[in-house]
């Protein structure tokens, strides 16, 4: 069993699992015709490892696999990769199987052969946006799914997903606004894979309404600079996601990123906000009082006095540990309230904000419970 070998081995090290599932990709996909979405063209396109996200019985099947991998495997975290239709270039288009079809006319009421009729004409075609609406609803309609099953089945893990790097909904039919504002997943990974759209990125996804961690996605196996890996990184950090995650391992292992980075930005041990919250939070804290009774006194940014009392708070705080409050964190700001207009303030701000995140975020109060495949 490969996948309780990688558990055994990440318990044994106490490293943080999360099992990727690519949803509607698969390289074999061809092996269920009746499952598979249809382009508007023929000869080579990726519809034939491409699922159709209207066929039912495929997304039944889906939700057959995925409970019983969270039921019977003592995972951390699921993330959905490819959960999206294939890429629309302008050209090729995708969703024209019998299902679709029939269920986007019989929304519209409308004949089946003006659908084919959008594959020909596409963004000229008057029904073209609802077309795209539709298919972003069948593709939430699953996100929406596997959110409910993994807040039933197993509540103690985080659902994530990997997002294209791409703001214009027609080319993947991933409305991840839509997602995250209605809480369907716990985390977003952007597929930052260029030189230069970090920052950008960021900004962007990071900008979404609801409670979210957002991870900058680098495309490492692009065989990045030192430099250009380290800039990712600290635009990350400035633009307000919660971490970064590398594509992939053998990339940032070969490259020799994880020893450069270990140097500078890796420099101190990192605590995932997702895997022991808990700790995770207090840290932040601690480094928020770090930043204000050593730096910010030091430099005369802050009375001595400001700063005893703020890490008389901060201390009562963390000694609470595992029932912190989201609200009493948050108002710890109000202690340095007078220096909102400081430059250094954002800094603290930032280091306060994520600990409220982790705590309202955090899976810790279901962690304990008999919850199928946890242990």
């Amino acid at each position: 069993d490969l996948l309780k070998a990688y558990i055994d081995e990440c318990k044994k090290h106490d490293i943080e699992l999360v099992i990727c599932l690519s949803v509607f990709h698969n390289s074999q996909a061809s092996a269920d015709p009746e499952w598979l979405s249809v382009a508007n063209v023929e000869g080579e396109t990726e519809a034939s490892s491409f699922y159709s996200p209207a066929s039912e019985d495929f997304v039944d099947y889906l939700y057959s696999y995925i409970s019983y991998i969270i039921e019977n495997y003592d995972i951390d975290g699921l993330q959905l990769d490819y959960i999206r239709y294939p890429y629309f270039d302008g050209t090729v288009d995708y969703g024209y199987d019998d299902i679709t079809k029939e269920k986007f006319a019989n929304t519209l009421n409308i004949d089946v052969s003006e659908v084919d009729e959008i594959g020909r004409r596409l963004s000229s075609h008057p029904l073209w946006d609802e077309w795209v609406n539709f298919k972003e609803g069948l593709v939430t309609d699953v996100v929406r799914g596997i959110s409910e099953l993994v807040r039933e089945k197993r509540p103690d893990i985080y659902l994530s997903a990997c997002i294209a790097g791409d703001f214009m909904l027609q080319n993947y039919c991933q409305d991840v606004g839509a997602w995250l504002a209605q809480d369907l997943l716990d985390a977003i990974y952007p597929m930052s894979y260029a030189e230069g759209i970090m920052a950008s990125h960021v900004r962007y996804f990071t900008d979404f309404d609801g409670d979210y961690f957002c991870f900058g996605g680098s495309g490492s196996y692009l065989s990045f600079s030192k430099e250009e890996q380290l800039r990712q990184v600290l635009e990350t950090r400035e633009y307000g996601a919660e971490g970064i995650s590398f594509f992939e391992l053998g990339a940032y292992i070969d490259h020799l990123y994880a020893k450069y980075l270990k140097k500078s930005a890796f420099s101190l041990p990192a605590l995932s906000p997702t895997y022991r919250s808990s700790p995770a939070a207090v840290k932040c804290i601690e480094t928020a009082k770090k930043r204000i009774c050593e730096n910010a006194v030091a430099a005369g940014y802050v009375s001595a006095e400001t700063a005893a009392q703020f890490a008389a708070s901060a201390d009562k705080l963390t000694s609470l540990a595992d029932d912190l409050n989201p609200n009493d964190i948050t108002e710890l700001l109000d202690v340095i309230s007078v220096y909102s207009s400081e430059t250094w303030y954002s800094t603290v701000k930032n280091d306060i904000e994520l600990a409220a995140k982790i705590i309202r975020l955090s899976k810790d109060q279901y962690k304990n419970e008999d919850n199928p495949g946890a242990s």
